[in-house]
């Protein structure tokens, strides 16, 4: 399988395992636009709801290096941030 995109990442969505990555560390402009892409679909299905209080484990908030990551990817939620 040839895959076309400059950048691709897939990932196994319960562990966080990395199974194909292509240049997926790399910053590139149309990630952002997906983000606020994404921001812009919540704020229209929800915009009701911006008031209401969003509480957090010190878990889910965690953040590591990227090298840690990487070493550590696997064993790691897949919700833990990166630096």
């Amino acid at each position: 399988m040839q895959i076309e995109t400059p950048h691709a990442i897939l990932m196994n969505a319960r562990t966080g395992k990395v199974i194909y990555e292509k240049k997926a560390y790399e910053n590139v402009y149309p990630a952002s636009t997906t983000k606020v892409a994404s921001v812009l679909y919540l704020l229209s299905k929800y915009s009701d709801r911006l008031d209401d209080v969003v509480v957090c484990s010190d878990n889910a908030l965690r953040v590591v290096s990227e090298e840690v990551k990487r070493e550590k990817g696997e064993h790691l939620p897949p919700y833990i941030l990166e630096s």
